[in-house]
């Protein structure tokens, strides 16, 4: 799922092949621009793609138009290479030929974005990037007649050039109804519930005397549901090794950290410290919870170093802030049981706050051939306070069927747009919501979530007489918008009394 929830992708690069051969550079660009968008949206679903393909048979085409249907912003490296290239002007007039009838604007943001990879004066532009935006990413100057020649991507130009073009992707991605909305759908790793089943443990590094302990350690809870993130070798480079360690902690759900009378591992540069003792300072200065463990017969007066005693004894013994931490003397054999233990009170604490959550979006499902509508809808919900989540059809069906399961069990109203799709992709969409409760019903001790079950037609939808059973076996009701392409707020008024009632807001 990308950033901008209508698209499985939120920028195309569209470009000429020949331009990658100085050496790369388009690769480096890809690589700089996505990491500036997911810096600057704070988001890591931020999907940008370019083909990285040179053949041109029929099949590559129809993948090529079928990523094109389905990104938000088409961008141009716009060259001389670009304009005397066939294939590349075919992909913008697909984007350009807007067959979906998305529009090519978002407010006041065009859905086109020009990088100027050469000096190409305005009158020579292919048609519909006329009067379009755009960043300089040449070094010809001013008014010169002379191509020019790309920004070396190790310049402060190149850097300059990508900030500007991130900060303009994300003024467009921003203004798409529900970019960036995250409705806590259950990721990999969690359990029907949305509850973690695999919970993430961070083995912090330790002194070398207990290195056997901690291999030990990590092989015992990988044998229990555990998933172990322990690949953090102390690099010489400290900086780097910081921020490998922060990313790590971040990621995880408890760090444990392993400390005996000596402090391990010396940093070279900052002999008063080592790398298990730096590791721990960055936990306490997380949210993660962290547990420390020491063994049960640690005696203060057999550390040598005083920087260390006072450290592992403040820890102990005195009042801290930060209060994410536990420090436990313990026998080794009772090491892996203390580690459960408290892994098992963060999956009952991740328990309460999904039962503790009082309010559930609605859940807008499309086919790509009604998203323009969707995406009317989704708009109309968003300026009245309604929490929604819109679910496109994407082109990976396989993808788009695992967002719909998670989204179910989060969604008290469903609503299934039906205009120009097939029939059978409504009546597999309502088979799918419909067992999807009857499993909830069939559990002990769960509350279906799900309260309301809507289709939306629209004037090209055909209802099928299957359509209709089910809809009348299973009490499901029509917002009937088939006289007019418009959205008509009268029909949507038992929807918004439901939102307002708490079936979906």
């Amino acid at each position: 799922m990308a950033f901008t929830q209508a698209f499985e992708y939120d920028v195309f690069i569209s470009y000429c092949h020949r331009d990658n051969y100085t050496p790369g550079w388009v690769g480096h660009f890809h690589n700089a621009l996505h990491a500036a968008l997911k810096k600057k949206l704070h988001d890591d679903r931020v999907a940008v793609w370019r083909d990285l393909e040179l053949d041109a048979n029929s099949l590559f085409n129809r993948k090529i138009k079928r990523v094109i249907d389905n990104s938000a912003v088409f961008m141009v490296l716009l060259s001389r290479n670009y304009l005397n290239s066939e294939y590349c002007k075919k992909e913008l007039d697909w984007f350009y030929s807007d067959e979906k009838g998305l529009g090519l604007s978002i407010g006041d943001r065009s859905r086109i974005y020009i990088v100027l990879a050469n000096n190409i004066p305005h009158q020579e532009w292919p048609e519909p990037l006329k009067g379009v935006c755009g960043q300089t990413m040449h070094d010809a100057p001013k008014d010169s007649e002379k191509d020019g020649d790309f920004f070396d991507f190790d310049s402060r130009e190149f850097r300059e050039g990508v900030n500007g073009i991130a900060n303009g992707i994300t003024a467009a991605l921003t203004a798409f109804p529900g970019a960036g909305q995250d409705i806590d759908a259950a990721p990999a790793g969690r359990d029907e519930d949305g509850v973690d089943e695999c919970i993430d443990v961070f083995i912090a590094d330790t002194a070398d005397n207990l290195q056997i302990t901690r291999d030990r350690l990590i092989e015992d809870l990988k044998k229990e549901k555990i998933r172990i993130l322990d690949d953090i070798p102390p690099p010489d480079n400290l900086k780097e090794h910081d921020e490998a360690v922060k990313k790590t902690i971040a990621a995880a759900h408890l760090t444990v950290h392993l400390l005996d009378s000596g402090p391990g591992r010396r940093i070279r540069d900052f002999k008063a410290s080592s790398y298990p003792r730096r590791q721990l300072e960055i936990g306490l200065q997380s949210e993660i919870d962290q547990l420390i463990w020491t063994p049960k017969d640690l005696a203060y007066e057999d550390i040598e170093d005083e920087g260390y005693k006072k450290f592992l004894y403040d820890l102990e013994f005195r009042e801290r802030e930060k209060k994410n931490f536990n420090f436990v003397r313990e026998l080794k054999p009772g090491l892996k049981n203390l580690v459960l233990a408290k892994s098992e009170e963060i999956r009952r604490l991740s328990m309460k706050k999904i039962l503790s959550r009082e309010q559930a979006p609605v859940l807008l499902s499309t086919s790509g051939d009604d998203l323009a509508f969707a995406m009317k809808l989704a708009g109309y919900l968003d300026d009245r306070g309604i929490k929604y989540q819109l679910n496109p059809e994407y082109m990976n069906i396989e993808a788009s069927l695992k967002v719909f399961d998670d989204f179910l069990k989060r969604a008290r109203s469903v609503v299934i747009i039906y205009g120009a799709g097939p029939a059978n992709w409504v009546q597999g969409k309502l088979l799918k919501t419909l067992q999807f409760f009857c499993t909830q019903m069939e559990r002990e001790n769960v509350k279906a979530s799900l309260e309301h079950l809507w289709v939306y037609l629209l004037p090209s939808s055909r209802v099928t007489g299957k359509i209709e059973d089910m809809c009348s076996l299973f009490n499901i009701r029509f917002l009937d918008n088939t006289h007019s392409p418009e959205l008509d707020e009268k029909v949507l008024e038992p929807l918004l009394q439901c939102c307002k009632a708490g079936g979906g807001a």
